[in-house]
């Protein structure tokens, strides 16, 4: 018989492989980054030119997507561009460390 409790846990243990999945995705994605760039110097001078418009377009589709504030994410990044490109580390909410996440 299905009682909240057991809605409840069920909940959470589909939620945590989710999490699970986008940290791993995330890695996945970010560990051939540095190698990339490495074999051009005119990526990087192009990633330097449109890093704060793509965060810009980046910033407007998740606000679309998630019914945030617009007040609640910066206009401008936080953070640098090598901070991004960085393969562990994630932004941290406004009331956590400035510094960033490490994954």
């Amino acid at each position: 018989m299905s009682t909240p409790q057991n809605s409840i846990l069920g909940h959470k243990t589909e939620i945590l492989p989710a999490r699970l999945a986008t940290r791993s995705d995330e890695l996945n994605f970010r560990l051939p980054i540095p190698e990339i760039l490495e074999a051009s110097s005119i990526l990087i001078s192009f990633l330097q030119e449109v890093f704060i418009k793509q965060y810009r377009n980046g910033r407007k589709l998740f606000l679309n997507a998630s019914g945030v504030t617009p007040h609640a994410i910066p206009d401008a990044p936080e953070f640098t561009l090598e901070q991004a490109l960085a393969e562990n580390w994630l932004p941290r909410p406004p009331d956590a460390n400035s510094e960033g996440a490490a994954l």
